[in-house]
């Protein structure tokens, strides 16, 4: 069991100088990794609000997966129920994943943040 004892507060401090700036990122896969299939991504805002798309609400976008790889169209997923994570099982290859956060309750190409992009490669 964890216990937390808290000894002061802060009362002025104002969250975005705790979390730093907002971001986007991609966690589960570090660049240039090598990931046997099926493989889970999870995504990270901070400094963001994410929403299912249904809710419409402003200033609360939702995750969208763009994976690309050499001579092919780029694949683009969207998580319009506000998921977090994805299992993936593509086929083997080199890849390039861009998280995105599209804004909710505007038109839907807006993009409100994108991630570094992250390479990595799926084999056996």
């Amino acid at each position: 069991m964890l216990q937390v004892t808290v000894t002061a507060q802060r009362k002025n401090v104002a969250p975005a100088t705790v979390l730093g700036p907002p971001r986007v990122e991609i966690v589960g896969a570090a660049n240039g990794s090598n990931l046997k299939p099926p493989f889970r991504l999870q995504f990270h805002a901070s400094g963001f609000n994410i929403a299912p798309a249904v809710a419409q609400l402003a200033d609360t976008p939702y995750f969208r997966l763009v994976l690309s790889r050499p001579g092919a169209k780029p694949e683009v997923l969207a998580f319009k129920s506000g998921q977090t994570e994805a299992l993936l099982n593509p086929p083997k290859g080199p890849y390039t994943a861009q998280l995105e956060l599209v804004r909710n309750a505007t038109r839907t190409d807006t993009i409100a943040a994108r991630s570094p992009a992250l390479a990595f490669v799926v084999g056996p």
